[in-house]
């Protein structure tokens, strides 16, 4: 887990006419620039990005969650009206044990982003990183899995 005291950066992303693509936040702006390059099909658009540095994790989380409520950046749907109220509606007609595998799914996908974030604030070149994680999210999913098939039916 990233050191939530640590300086972090906050960055927005933006087209050619300067219309706000997406807002992030990262303790090494170019290691995830990377990592957007490979796995954004939007990365394309992006022409200039604007950094500012807070100092701390807690602040530029704060921030982010701030700045996309407020900016309404095209490619950050996670944190958005919208997607809140569409994630409400569709948790009505799901199952509660589709809910919990869900949250599982959301908890294991954001251990394998943390981890894979970290490895590349190390230096771990983005594939290895990638990799990595994905056996991070193997070994969170794989925890819950057997304490799962130990509760009682």
């Amino acid at each position: 887990m990233p050191d939530r005291t640590a300086r972090t950066a906050i960055y927005r992303l933006y087209d050619a006419t300067d219309d706000l693509l997406y807002v992030g936040i990262s303790i090494n702006p170019d290691a995830r620039f990377r990592a957007h390059r490979i796995d954004k099909p939007w990365w394309l658009d992006v022409e200039a990005v604007q950094i500012d540095w807070l100092d701390s994790r807690l602040a530029a989380e704060q921030a982010e969650t701030e700045a996309i409520s407020t900016e309404s950046p095209r490619y950050n749907l996670h944190q958005t009206q919208a997607w809140r109220d569409k994630l409400a509606a569709s948790a009505k007609a799901v199952s509660p044990e589709g809910r919990r595998r869900r949250s599982l799914g959301m908890q294991a996908r954001k251990a394998m982003e943390r981890k894979v974030e970290e490895l590349i604030a190390q230096g771990l070149p983005y594939a290895e990183a990638l990799e990595q994680g994905a056996l991070e999210r193997e070994r969170f999913l794989g925890a819950d899995l057997l304490a799962s098939l130990r509760r009682p039916k």
